[in-house]
């Protein structure tokens, strides 16, 4: 899947699994370097959808500066799309 997601400028894919793939893009109406992490399936179940809302809840309640930030969940087409922080880490798929 090819992820164009209107506000979003694809940059580079960093990593791409059996359940995700993780992009690195720039959000367009502010400059701003983000990481985007959408489910891998066109039609992912409702446990699946579930699971990934509860992952962007759990890490936008947390408050740590270790921790990559969440800045929202989006819509895209038949599923979701997490919008994190992207702090210029590479794939440990590299190495």
């Amino acid at each position: 899947m090819t992820l164009v997601l209107p506000g979003y400028t694809i940059r580079a894919l960093l990593y791409e699994g059996p359940h995700t793939t993780v992009y690195r893009a720039t959000q367009e109406d502010e400059s701003l370097s983000v990481i985007l992490k959408v489910l891998q399936k066109e039609y992912p179940t409702p446990t699946e959808i579930a699971q990934f809302k509860q992952e962007y809840h759990l890490v936008k309640n947390l408050d740590n500066p270790r921790i990559v930030k969440a800045y929202r969940l989006e819509a895209y087409q038949n599923t979701l799309v997490l919008v994190l922080e992207d702090f210029g880490a590479e794939s440990l798929d590299i190495f």
